[in-house]
């Protein structure tokens, strides 16, 4: 449980503050994760060591330890799979949204009656039958 509290705040701090803290606090957290998946497979293994002595299941928990545990130290202390990491932190800045300029157009279509109004909004009839063209 203090494994989870420690990931839980280094990812509450990551994620509800500026971008001002270090991108470290993640990849500790996440290296807190590791941790603690490595301590629950050890349980199993010592749990399943205790019960069942000699069993199929205690063979392959063994095996599974062993290989996370491998990649696991390769990874932190060997520095073995850095090419697989997944965080990937780029830089982003906020551009000022009275300076921001678009690449596309989003203008809607406005029919051809919105372009008779007049300054004050009104439109008589006789504008509107002059404009399209239109005898009644």
């Amino acid at each position: 449980m203090i494994i989870k509290h420690i990931v839980d705040r280094y990812n509450i701090y990551y994620i509800y503050t500026p971008t001002k803290i270090n991108g470290r606090i993640h990849s500790t957290a996440i290296l807190y994760v590791h941790i603690a998946l490595l301590m629950m497979q050890f349980q199993v293994f010592t749990f399943l060591l205790m019960r069942t002595k000699g069993s199929n299941v205690l063979a392959f928990s063994t095996f599974v330890l062993l290989i996370a545990l491998l990649v696991f130290s390769g990874h932190c202390f060997f520095h073995w799979f850095r090419n697989i990491n997944h965080l990937t932190y780029s830089v982003t800045t906020k551009l000022n949204t009275r300076h921001r300029k678009y690449d596309y157009c989003s203008c809607a279509y406005a029919p051809p009656v919105f372009n008779a109004l007049l300054a004050d909004g009104v439109v008589t009839k006789e504008q509107l039958i002059a404009s399209n063209g239109l005898n009644t």
